[in-house]
Parts: structure tokens; C-alpha cells; sequence
């Protein structure tokens, strides 16, 4: 079976398209896969090439906490200072083996006050007084997590 490209229009076998099960018409993706990887690589150097080793150890970090929360094997606690329970993970280092399960729990404010202590960030300029009067210029939210109770 053959399928015509979306992006250069050549007539292919289904063997040069990535598969995608949830696409209805024949599981397939429009474009090919050499037009697909032509496509990924120009959107990869429009940003700056790819992410840093550093950066991709973070990710990967941040997302092990992600699967911990998930699973339930790690559960969000009031935030350290305030004790407000709109809380964020903050990781005060990346290296080690118990990195994702090394986390403060800090609600959107401290969590920004704390990497405010940088020189490197402008993040306090984001919360002049109180964590409603954010500014979202860039789009992006962070994740936040509700606290479970102590108990006590």
C-alpha cells in the first residue's frame, strides 16, 4: 500500500511513514519520515540546537518526581515555610541517585524566592507581594501539587 506525502508530494510505501495507531484514516502520519526528520531538525536549530546535558538530567529528574508523586510513593507536604498547601517540588540538587526523591516542598512564592537567591534569575521580579499577582509572560505554568495533611 502506498500513501502520497503531505510535505514533498512523492508517492511512498507505508514503510516511510512513522506509525501512529490513534491517527483513524490508516495509521500513519501525512508526512514521511525523511520530511518528518527534515521538519525536526529545522525546528531544532530554530531553538538553539538541542537541550544541554545538564538540562536534560533535570528534565529527567523533575519527570522521575513526577512518576514518584503518581505512584504514590511520594506524597506533596505543606510547604516548609508557610505551610500553604498549593505546592510545588523544588530539587535543591540534580546529582545523586535520590535525586527525585531529594524535593522541598515550597509553595509558588518560596519556590520562587529561593531560586530568586541567584544571581543568574529574575524570577522575584515575578512576585513583587503575593504569589496571585504572577505574571505569566511566557506561557508556561508550573506544576503544582495539593499537600496531604500531616495528621497532627
Amino acid at each position: 500500500m502506498e500513501k502520497t506525502c503531505s510535505m514533498c508530494g512523492e508517492r511512498k510505501p507505508l514503510s516511510e511513514y512513522h506509525r501512529r495507531r490513534h491517527y483513524k484514516k490508516d495509521g500513519h502520519r501525512a508526512a514521511c519520515k525523511t520530511c518528518t526528520a527534515q521538519e525536526t531538525k529545522k525546528a531544532r536549530e530554530a531553538r538553539g540546537g538541542t537541550i544541554s546535558d545538564e538540562e536534560r538530567k533535570k528534565a529527567q529528574v523533575r519527570h522521575a518526581t513526577r512518576r514518584l508523586i503518581m505512584s504514590g510513593e511520594l506524597v506533596p507536604q505543606p510547604c516548609e515555610v508557610c505551610q500553604g498547601l498549593d505546592v510545588q517540588a523544588h530539587h535543591p540538587s540534580y546529582e545523586g541517585e535520590d535525586a527525585a526523591r531529594t524535593v522541598q516542598w515550597l509553595c509558588p512564592l518560596h519556590h520562587a524566592q529561593e531560586h530568586g537567591v541567584r544571581a543568574w534569575t529574575k524570577q522575584m521580579d515575578m512576585f513583587p507581594e503575593r504569589p496571585a499577582e504572577r505574571a505569566e509572560d511566557d506561557g508556561r505554568q508550573a506544576v503544582t501539587y495539593r499537600a496531604v495533611g500531616t495528621g497532627a
